[in-house]
């Protein structure tokens, strides 16, 4: 591999002047992809001074180096001078699945006899149909990857994690609930990935396995998905059943 060393005089720039003052010259480029992915100009010149820095190839067309900075979660390129930005990024945050214990294992039994054997015991369920058009690929929402990455992290996080610690605040009031959920995931046609799951560990571990391995690809049809969602709520129709659509697009 070939060494490039970085002129002294642009290293004690770099040490010396203030934040606000790195140079960081622009592309279009590069602002749109800051524009997409909500990085502010700031965040490139905090990663130029403070940040983790390392070859990161060469310019296809010139053949020079180029550098990348790391700093918090902003991955920075650049020209081989430091000063022309190229392209940035954010590292997503990943969230890892849970272990599921001896008790949940049991507890999940017991409900999914009560699904099958006694659905008029089930208290709610909502029915989330996820967008797999070729769309959700993009990375401009935020910390957590692609918009896709981003959905189910959210359900894992907020629908199931945040359901799971009002449980354990309302204890015995909460014991006889049965919360389940189903996922429609949305491309040309619909495809119903799960049904009727009970709120708990095990289904965190499920959107977090489809935040891995979906694969957003061409069109989405709306049509289908909503004629789907429309069977999967009608599988419970008694009145203590509270039922619910997620649609995320």
């Amino acid at each position: 591999h070939q060494q490039y060393t970085v002129p002294w005089e642009l290293q004690s720039q770099e040490d010396e002047v203030r934040t606000e003052d790195v140079t960081v010259l622009s592309s279009p480029h590069g602002r749109l992809r800051r524009s997409q992915r909500k990085i502010d100009k700031l965040d490139l010149q905090a990663a130029v001074k403070h940040g983790r820095k390392e070859l990161a190839g060469t310019d296809p067309k010139t053949g020079r180096p180029r550098w990348r900075y790391v700093y918090g979660d902003i991955v920075y390129i650049t020209d081989e001078f430091s000063q022309r930005e190229v392209t940035s990024w954010q590292q997503p945050v990943r969230i890892d699945a849970v272990v599921v214990d001896a008790q949940t294992k049991a507890s999940r039994s017991v409900k999914r006899h009560r699904i099958t054997h006694d659905p008029a015991s089930i208290t709610s369920h909502i029915v989330c149909v996820v967008d797999q058009s070729g769309s959700m690929r993009q990375h401009d929402v935020g910390k957590y990857g692609s918009r896709s990455e981003t959905v189910y992290t959210s359900l894992a996080l907020f629908l199931v994690n945040q359901t799971l610690e009002q449980q354990c605040q309302l204890g015995a009031a909460a014991a006889n609930q049965l919360n389940v959920v189903s996922l429609i995931e949305m491309r040309n046609e619909s495809q119903v990935v799960f049904e009727a799951e009970p709120i708990d560990k095990d289904l965190f571990n499920k959107f977090v396995l489809r935040r891995d391995e979906a694969k957003p690809h061409r069109d989405g049809n709306y049509l289908p998905s909503i004629d789907a969602a429309e069977k999967l709520l009608q599988k419970f129709p008694h009145g203590g059943c509270a039922l619910q659509l997620l649609f995320l697009s």
